[in-house]
């Protein structure tokens, strides 16, 4: 990555994650990743990138959501499919998932059309995903590996193991 830049940007009032990713959207080129820093990721995001640049040149997709079988977050949006278009997308504990949102995605900007303006909350995966996904717009990117969601110590040890593990098997 080349030419990456990072920019901190501090929220003042808690409005929720799309009111703040609009807060950088004049930061922001016209086709961005939105990668939270408290995931460990396993897959290559350049073909996350790639795939949204097919979904976005020809089906005319606003977001590319990376998508998992497995997570350790139970609570991660449990997604649907048909094809490579996500057709729904649900917040919360659902038994019967087979995909799970990642919470990774690549974004056009068009993506600000879907976030009103205000101080209101607004997130992305309950209010912004759905609307995108009714105008056919929102897309996935299946990845093999789980994603560990990492807010705990136990969860930090949970991916310790898996990190072990996978050593192990290579071995």
């Amino acid at each position: 990555m080349g030419n990456t830049e990072l920019h901190y940007i501090e929220e003042k009032k808690e409005m929720g994650n799309a009111k703040t990713l609009e807060l950088a959207k004049e930061k922001l080129g016209s086709r961005f990743l939105i990668l939270p820093i408290d995931q460990f990721y396993e897959f290559d995001f350049s073909d996350l990138v790639r795939k949204h640049t097919i979904n976005s040149t020809i089906f005319k997709g606003i977001v590319t959501l990376a998508t998992t079988p497995g997570s350790t977050d139970k609570k991660m949006g449990n997604i649907s499919m048909s094809g490579n278009q996500i057709i729904g997308h649900e917040e919360g504990k659902n038994p019967n998932r087979n995909l799970m949102s990642t919470f990774a995605a690549v974004c056009d900007k068009k993506i600000f059309e879907f976030i009103p303006k205000g101080s209101l909350k607004w997130t992305l995966q309950e209010d912004v995903y759905p609307k995108i996904i009714k105008n056919g717009g929102m897309f996935g990117y299946i990845t093999e590996y789980p994603m560990f969601n990492i807010h705990s110590k136990k969860e930090l040890v949970e991916l310790k193991r898996y990190i072990e593990e996978k050593s192990k098997a290579k071995k």
